[in-house]
């Protein structure tokens, strides 16, 4: 059910009245986090010297989190277009990624950077990347920043804004651009800023790229990306036996099914189809593994993500039924109300006011 609410136009308006010309200028600054890391085009400073712990991502994992540092790193590649304001940037090292540094003769003696980047500019994120995952904003923070984020994706781009101020940050959910030569051209502009005094075809890739996803928001409606308001991180009791790891990793990827789908219409047929097993095996070893059944898992894990939506932005309530995979507002509200207690329209008030 291609589907797409406000953020559309927002990313449109973001584009026409900023993004695009900005791109254009000679002042345009480029960043590209990665080996070597050349951050002249940003003011930088060191803020922790060692690095941080390596971490692996599981299967089903697109982001791998350092709590304590406010850290994390995507499996894809990434870049976010700041537009207005200056933003604040965390790159990081890991302990393998110095130790490779160091055996190519080029150590790096730190493990976290701030980079300072007034607009207009880029930061562009190679894959596994450490860069900052929000917490607290270094001060003064005198105004507020926007910035456009774009997850190259194998077959898609996902696009979103996101909004910082003193008080917090807000990321829209994200827009799936469904062309894989989109993100080929991402990647095409990635691989031409790797190249040393090459700023004017990077800055004409990147150009087109903008026009290309320009087109498809102008002339096309987007799919949501439902993984911007699901958890997808799950770590689950270990198993003991063959079976037991089997049936586990089938959860996992019918969980991970279940969020990247959850604004199509789903049923327990439909779903023990895709993965070629009956629907009463399937539901036995959900209620296993998980406590509960698989259309309960979809239903509280919809209710769930509207929730964030609710809190997150200004969507209407019939907007965020359809988001969410409800064919009418009408039973989004009734089944809403079970397990909240509240009305969606209440449910936010209750939560702008607990916030104010």
């Amino acid at each position: 059910m291609p589907f797409a609410p406000k953020i559309r136009k927002d990313i449109l308006a973001a584009l026409d009245e900023s993004i695009i010309s900005m791109v254009q200028e000679e002042t345009f600054r480029q960043v590209l986090a990665e080996f070597p890391y050349d951050f002249s085009a940003a003011q930088c400073q060191v803020l922790k010297k060692n690095p941080l712990p390596d971490r692996e991502h599981s299967p089903l994992e697109m982001v791998v989190k350092w709590e304590r540092a406010e850290m994390l790193s995507f499996q894809a590649p990434a870049f976010g277009i700041i537009y207005q304001g200056t933003s604040f940037e965390r790159v990081g090292l890991t302990r393998s990624q110095a130790r490779q540094a160091a055996e190519a003769g080029k150590p790096q003696d730190w493990g976290i950077m701030l980079l300072q980047l007034p607009a207009p500019a880029l930061i562009c994120y190679p894959p596994l990347v450490l860069r900052g995952g929000g917490g607290r904003l270094p001060k003064p923070f005198p105004e507020q920043v926007k910035a456009l984020g774009i997850k190259l994706m194998g077959d898609h781009v996902l696009a979103h804004l996101s909004w910082r101020s003193r008080e917090k940050r807000e990321d829209s959910h994200s827009l799936r651009i469904g062309d894989g030569q989109l993100s080929q051209m991402g990647r095409f502009y990635m691989d031409e800023l790797r190249q040393p005094d090459n700023d004017l075809a990077s800055r004409a890739l990147l150009l087109a790229f903008l026009c290309r996803l320009r087109r498809h928001l102008f002339r096309d409606i987007p799919i949501v990306g439902n993984t911007s308001w699901t958890e997808t991180h799950v770590e689950p009791p270990l198993p003991q036996t063959v079976t037991d790891k089997q049936n586990q990793a089938l959860c996992l990827e019918v969980m991970d099914y279940i969020q990247s789908h959850l604004n199509h219409p789903l049923t327990l047929l439909d779903i023990a189809g895709r993965f070629e097993i009956s629907s009463v095996h399937l539901n036995r070893i959900f209620r296993t593994h998980e406590s509960t059944t698989v259309m309960r898992y979809v239903t509280t894990t919809r209710i769930r993500a509207a929730c964030k939506i609710l809190r997150e932005s200004s969507e209407r309530v019939s907007d965020v039924a359809r988001l969410v995979g409800f064919s009418t507002a009408s039973s989004f509200i009734t089944v809403f109300h079970r397990q909240i207690g509240m009305s969606p329209t209440q449910y936010r008030e209750s939560e702008r006011q607990r916030i104010v």
